[in-house]
């Protein structure tokens, strides 16, 4: 009889771990999928897809019209230099300075034209979901319903002309930067995963406008959680680390195009032209 008990409880505890395996293996297939960002202005579009195998792909994609030099081809020969100071000062007359210049905004104007361009910064890495219990300490919001940890292994950035102003483009040294904190992992952005509220939250809140369907999830940053504190060290963080924490976020805004809050789902239209 006591054998018989001892395999009950056994295959008792084999189905709860299964169940949980199950439950764990749900909610990431609940948390995988497409979040998006869009500029106000519509120009940029920003896209982080999380994948079940713990994988994620982030591209940030801007375009714009601007005003490029124009390579035309034959170029003008050089004037010729006065070598006389007299002579110079003898030939010199302000109507051929007028003249010169009204050529020189001719050259630029033919030179010049606005032309649309793109740019574009990816970035690859791994992500996991936080435990619950390590989540319970941690300062979320009540809707939060799961803490994902991006861990950065990977970037680029493309354009199609490289002369065009850039907002992800960085210096050499920036590059350089990024590099190193790529190498020694210390590039990760916590993000909360809220739950969107439905139309009868909304109006309880006194919000107008409900459509009656509920609210796409959001992906919002937390900046102030640090990996160490969600990896159980309670240890206050050295100085130069958080500094190095800090410049690896200010790179992954401004270099990698990442945003501080995605929506779930394809991204807003854009707004109407004026």
């Amino acid at each position: 009889a006591g054998e018989e008990a001892a395999k009950a409880e056994a295959d008792e505890e084999r189905a709860g771990q299964a169940e949980r395996s199950s439950a764990a293996a749900l909610r990431l297939e609940e948390v995988e999928g497409d979040y998006t960002f869009r500029s106000p202005d519509g120009h940029m579009d920003v896209v982080l897809r999380l994948t079940a195998g713990g994988q994620w792909w982030h591209a940030a994609h801007r375009r714009a019209e601007e005003r490029c030099r124009i390579a035309t081809g034959a170029g003008r020969a050089p004037r010729a230099e006065q070598q006389n100071f007299l002579r110079a000062y003898k030939d010199f007359n302000h109507a051929g300075v007028h003249a010169q210049q009204s050529d020189s905004m001719q050259d630029y104007a033919a030179e010049h034209q606005v032309v649309s361009v793109w740019e574009i910064a990816e970035s690859l890495g791994f992500w996991r979901m936080l435990e619950q219990n390590a989540a319970d300490r941690l300062d979320l919001p009540s809707d939060c319903q799961a803490l994902l940890l991006l861990s950065c292994q990977h970037w680029s950035w493309k354009c199609s002309h490289p002369t065009a102003p850039s907002a992800f483009r960085p210096t050499d040294e920036g590059a350089a930067e990024l590099d190193g904190f790529l190498d020694a992992s210390v590039l990760t952005l916590c993000y909360a995963l809220r739950r969107g509220r439905h139309a009868a939250e909304a109006a309880a809140e006194g919000e107008t406008g409900a459509t009656g369907r509920p609210e796409p999830r959001t992906l919002e940053l937390q900046a102030h959680i640090h990996p160490s504190v969600v990896a159980g060290t309670e240890a206050g963080e050295p100085g130069v680390a958080r500094h190095a924490r800090m410049r690896s976020m200010q790179a992954a805004f401004q270099t990698l195009g990442f945003a501080r809050a995605y929506r779930d789902g394809p991204p807003p239209p854009s707004p109407a032209a004026p």
